[in-house]
């Protein structure tokens, strides 16, 4: 019988680094290639999988998204008003 003196974790570390030469991301260095450098080469990909919300998530959306829009109009109402006090000052002097 042989003992085991750890070929084993040179073996999977060989095979990882075959698979990073491999990787159509990884340029002949390792590096990431320039057109997707920074980026992980499956990011925005489609994988089919999808995500189905119960009505009371449905509904927690919508409030959220009504929220939103309230609260974008009450900023462009805010900015109007203060632009046109601004402007009347100006106009005054």
């Amino acid at each position: 019988m042989v003992p085991d003196n750890g070929s084993d974790t040179q073996n999977d570390t060989a095979t990882e680094a075959d698979t990073e030469a491999t990787d159509p991301a990884l340029d002949s260095s390792g590096a990431p290639t320039s057109e997707n450098f920074g980026f992980y080469h499956r990011e925005g990909q489609p994988s089919g999988e999808s995500v189905e919300l119960n009505e009371d998530q449905i509904a927690a959306r919508k409030k959220r998204n009504v929220a939103i829009a309230w609260s974008l109009v009450g900023f462009m109402v805010v900015i109007f008003l203060v632009t046109v006090a601004r402007l009347s000052q100006n106009v005054a002097s």
